[in-house]
């Protein structure tokens, strides 16, 4: 009998009953190998190139292109651990390093304090333990409890300089206590850490490294422990993320430069670093650049060194903005503006303020809102709208229906404009064609055609086969095609701009708002009057409403007050407006122009004048008449432009009101007859706006 090492149960010995497993030999039951009625009866034949696996196994096969991978990436290791052999550390050096370092921790040496003349060493130790427990009472902080000292050092004939004494303390805190307090001890006695010999030897090292580089002519070159580790500090640390939140895409740096008050070749590459960032993308930059002498906001003066020109330079041909206008850094009596955020799109920083240091720093805590709010809402789906396409129209045909439909022959004012309205949308919706418009999500790189998204895909492929293999070679190739990328984008939008420019004045800033992360849009989240966060679109529509009523002057209601105005001796004449001049007024608009609530195109107005003009003519005569205008032109489609601030406040809106064309058509016709009045009468009458 033998047992299945799935369900420990007992098979007979029969071919039939069993089966094997050709990877690790066990035997499975039927039951439990999950192979078909079918599989069974073509594994029963015993062909000798049919096998079975079990699970085991089979998950093991597949694992084995990863295992090679594996195997492939210690080989290099390998290699490369064989070609560092001579540079290896010993075990035990390092693990006797850590133990000294640990065993000194505790200690610090102390320079300066006079020696005892005693011939005793009992009493020379009780002279320096009683110097040190002095020389430490000065401490601001708790003094520590002293365990033993000792002199380093022979004994020397010449007593001018004593030796340095070495104080062991009853643990490493009190150590801390006393570096971190060393600058309140007198003026003659200096404190250091106890450092290993290794430790030594590299310190003296890096002072070697740092005269010769001083003597090569470096400047501001200091020895600056960072994380406890001692470098040469002249670095200027810049990081920077490439952030994307849907169409928001930005780059935002953090800066550190270290003080110094000359340029150094460092600086000339952040400088034109951040110029070139700030001409290609939107950026924030904000950091320490210890620049003491520049006063902000910038004031251009002579008086500059050369690093503060260059980097004046820098701020001016990057088009950027400071937006810090308060000090940051406040040490003893002495104030000053070190830290420093730039932007070249003010729309995206808000609420800019200013908090106590942390801990024992002298800066000051600068805290900023980064307004990443989206003015859409982002689908994989394509939605399509209707339009009419306006642009493609048969116009003589429009021009005749309108003729044969056109009647305004009413008693009102609002009725003549009623049935005038409704024949020209009737007559639009007959003979205008209409076209699909599809809401795609896309970049703001047109220029990017088929060729450059095939080249970006094969860069992505030679990228994951040199993370592979590491190999030069497939590098090489990931670099040429990258390159290729770069150089086609370059001048494919080159070209695309090109065109953009000899398209229009429309074409052309409608290209720089997608550039802009500030689009002129309404936003899908705001604050209402009490101060509550609403999204849906109604609740949008009514904060923006009474923010804006805010604004407006309420007239108050009954007749109008008497003026003491003494009455003209040339009155001006009654304005008849007649259909030659309403076809001259409308035709100083463009094609383009917006329509209003009465959703009548300027460029139907425009196209089929001769026919309209006369008709419009009788309805505004109408409004001069009967003191009426029609309530459509009592009506606009107002639009929030953002201005600057918080864009969750509707206070930093401003209102644009988009009338109907025939509105602004009669307002150009009465202000065109008022004016030529008006000038005859302005050396009489000085406040007057024309």
């Amino acid at each position: 009998m033998t047992q299945c090492f799935k369900c420990d149960g007992h098979m007979q010995d029969d071919k039939n009953a069993k089966i094997t497993c050709k990877g690790c030999k066990r035997a499975i039951c039927i039951k439990c190998s999950g192979l078909t009625a079918t599989e069974l009866r073509v594994f029963g034949l015993q062909n000798p190139k049919l096998s079975y696996l079990c699970d085991d196994c089979e998950e093991g096969l597949r694992q084995v292109p990863a295992l090679r991978k594996l195997v492939t990436e210690l080989q290099h290791q390998v290699q490369e651990l064989s070609k560092q052999r001579s540079n290896a550390i010993n075990l035990d050096m390092v693990i006797h390093e850590i133990e000294d370092r640990k065993n000194r921790s505790r200690n610090v040496i102390m320079y300066g304090l006079p020696e005892s003349s005693s011939t005793s060493p009992e009493d020379r130790k009780e002279h320096d333990k009683l110097s040190v427990t002095k020389s430490l009472a000065s401490l601001p902080a708790q003094v520590p409890e002293i365990v033993s000292t000792f002199r380093l050092g022979k004994p020397s004939s010449n007593n001018s300089k004593p030796r340095p004494l070495k104080v062991v303390l009853t643990n490493k805190h009190g150590a801390i206590t006393v570096l971190k307090n060393k600058n309140k001890l007198p003026k003659a006695i200096s404190v250091q850490s106890d450092m290993t010999p290794y430790q030594r030897d590299e310190l003296k090292k890096l002072r070697d490294e740092l005269a010769d580089r001083i003597d090569k002519g470096e400047k501001d070159l200091t020895i600056k422990y960072i994380n406890k580790v001692p470098r040469i500090n002249n670095m200027v640390e810049a990081l920077w993320l490439d952030i994307q939140y849907r169409e928001l895409n930005f780059l935002m740096a953090c800066v550190y430069r270290p003080p110094s008050s000359s340029l150094s070749h460092l600086d000339e590459i952040l400088f034109d670093t951040i110029e070139k960032a700030a001409s290609e993308n939107t950026v924030i930059i904000a950091g320490d650049f210890n620049l003491p002498k520049i006063k902000w906001p910038l004031q251009k003066t002579h008086d500059y060194d050369s690093l503060c020109e260059n980097f004046v330079n820098m701020y001016t041909n990057s088009n950027l903005n400071q937006l810090i206008t308060q000090i940051t850094r406040k040490r003893n009596h002495e104030e000053s503006l070190l830290d420093l955020i730039f932007c070249n799109d003010d729309s995206l920083m808000c609420d800019i303020d200013y908090h106590p240091p942390i801990g024992k720093s002298d800066h000051l805590v600068i805290t900023a809102t980064i307004q990443a709010i989206s003015s859409q809402t982002l689908t994989n789906e394509n939605v399509s709208t209707t339009q009419y396409d306006f642009f493609k129209a048969d116009y003589e045909k429009l021009s005749l229906c309108l003729a044969n439909n056109i009647t305004t022959v009413k008693e009102s004012v609002g009725d003549m404009w009623f049935t005038f309205k409704n024949q020209i949308l009737d007559s639009i919706e007959k003979c205008i064609p209409k076209k699909k418009i599809y809401n795609k999500h896309c970049t703001n790189k047109p220029w990017i055609n088929k060729e450059i998204l095939k080249l970006i895909k094969r860069k992505k492929e030679l990228w994951k086969n040199y993370r592979i293999d590491r190999d030069e070679h497939s590098y090489k190739d990931y670099r040429n095609v990258n390159n290729k990328i770069i150089s086609l984008s370059r001048s494919r939008r080159a070209a695309f701009e090109s065109t953009i420019i000899e398209s229009g004045p429309k074409a052309f800033y409608g290209y720089i708002r997608k550039q802009l992360n500030s689009k002129v849009c309404i936003p899908n989240i705001i604050k209402n009057v009490s101060n509550e966060l609403v999204t849906k679109p109604e609740q949008i529509a009514e904060a923006f409403a009474d923010q804006f009523k805010m604004n407006l002057l309420n007239e108050p209601d009954g007749p109008m007050p008497s003026i003491n105005v003494p009455r003209v001796t040339n009155p001006i004449q009654d304005l008849y407006i007649s259909g030659e001049l309403v076809r001259k007024t409308l035709s100083s608009f463009n094609d383009t122009t917006a329509s209003g609530p009465d959703d009548i195109p300027s460029v139907v107005l425009n196209k089929c004048s001769e026919v309209l003009s006369d008709d419009i003519a009788k309805i505004m005569n109408k409004s001069l008449k009967d003191g009426l205008v029609p309530e459509d032109w009592k009506r606009a489609n107002v639009v929030p432009i953002y201005k600057k601030g918080n864009k969750l406040l509707p206070a930093n809106y401003r209102p644009i009101s988009l009338t109907c064309i025939l509105c602004k058509t009669m307002e150009k016709i009465i202000a065109n007859h008022i004016r030529p009045h008006i000038q005859t009468r302005k050396e009489r009458t000085e406040l007057v706006f024309v």
